[in-house]
């Protein structure tokens, strides 16, 4: 409920010589100095006190954040229980690369449909729930916790030639990967198929420090979806001195 309007109420019951008085006059005022206003003067400074304490000491939720050790730790709470994930989006960048390159808000993670409900009661027994979203479905959802880590699931399944017969449409090639976290290793989606899933859609600058860096270390190409930032890279170095 909003402050002012407490406040402006309970003014209402003021005498003819407050009613007038602008309430900024009021709000930042020691209440020891009205020692003689009456009750419901008295009782509007305090509910503005009140408020403007409540509002001041109320934490502000964490900033949605997954560290190196909170991979890692994911990771090997799944493995103590005979389950595998495989890494994908900008912690797969960044364990191929071998080195944390920023500061990543989830972790995604593509794995077998028939392990999500296992995962799932996991994650819950440590104090994570489903995190709304208006595209969530069977395959497709993120959970997360009251510390701000977030984990996107992607699950699919594959038949026992390869093929994806349900899911999330990930070819199996992409799923074959090797990367290491502080020199922790796991699973993750190579690189050429990471580059690949960088192009088809709206691309930011993360996106292409991200495929530009993958493409260096790797000898790979940069998508012609990336030509306006590779030129404006190259107009930025050539004004360089």
């Amino acid at each position: 409920m909003n402050g002012q309007w407490l406040i402006a109420n309970c003014q209402l019951s003021m005498n003819n010589q407050y009613t007038n008085t602008p309430i900024h006059q009021y709000t930042n005022t020691p209440i020891h100095q009205y020692t003689n206003l009456s009750v419901s003067q008295s009782l509007s400074l305090s509910i503005s006190q009140s408020l403007n304490l409540s509002i001041s000491q109320s934490p502000l939720p964490p900033m949605p954040q997954m560290t190196a050790a909170d991979v890692i730790a994911f990771v090997q709470l799944l493995r103590e229980h005979h389950l595998e994930v495989i890494i994908d989006g900008g912690w797969a960048v960044d364990a191929l690369l071998g080195r944390q390159t920023r500061v990543h808000s989830d972790l995604d993670i593509a794995l077998n449909h028939q392990d999500v409900p296992l995962i799932r009661a996991l994650l819950e027994e440590h104090g994570y729930k489903d995190v709304p979203r208006d595209d969530s479905w069977e395959c497709n959802f993120v959970m997360g916790d009251d510390e701000g880590h977030l984990i996107d699931f992607h699950s699919c399944t594959f038949d026992a030639d390869g093929n994806n017969i349900f899911g999330v449409p990930y070819p199996y090639a992409s799923l074959q990967g090797i990367g290491s976290i502080n020199g922790f290793p796991v699973r993750c989606v190579p690189a050429d198929w990471l580059v690949q899933f960088h192009t088809g859609y709206k691309l930011d600058e993360g996106d292409y420090q991200d495929v530009k860096a993958l493409c260096q270390q790797f000898g790979l190409e940069i998508p012609a979806d990336y030509a306006t930032f590779v030129q404006n890279d190259v107009s930025n170095t050539e004004m360089t001195p």
